[in-house]
C-alpha cells in the first residue's frame, strides 16, 4: 500500500518565507461544503520542522501542517498583513 501511495504523492519542498494555502476539510454546521473553498489563506510558512512538517502562521494562529496539504500561493497581491 506504500508503494502505490509513493507513487502519487508530489513532493514539493518549501522553504522558510513562502507563502501558502492550506488545506482545510474541517465542516460548519450551516454551511454547504460543495459551496466553500477546500483551501485557507494566504499563510506564510514560519518555521521547517522536518522534511515533511511545517509550522505556518495563518494571521494569528499558528499551525504544524505537513506538505501535501498545502498548495504554493501565487496571488498577485498579498493582504498587507502577509507583507514582510
Amino acid at each position: 500500500m506504500k508503494k502505490s501511495y509513493d507513487l502519487k504523492i508530489l513532493f514539493r519542498p518549501y522553504d522558510k518565507g513562502d507563502v501558502v494555502y492550506i488545506l482545510d476539510t474541517a465542516t460548519t454546521k450551516g454551511k454547504s461544503k460543495k459551496l466553500l473553498s477546500p483551501w485557507k489563506g494566504p499563510a506564510i510558512i514560519i518555521d521547517k520542522l522536518s522534511p515533511y512538517l511545517y509550522s505556518v502562521c495563518l494571521k494569528k494562529a499558528i499551525f504544524v501542517v505537513n506538505h501535501d496539504r498545502m498548495m504554493p500561493c501565487r496571488d498577485r497581491v498579498l493582504p498587507p498583513w502577509l507583507k514582510t
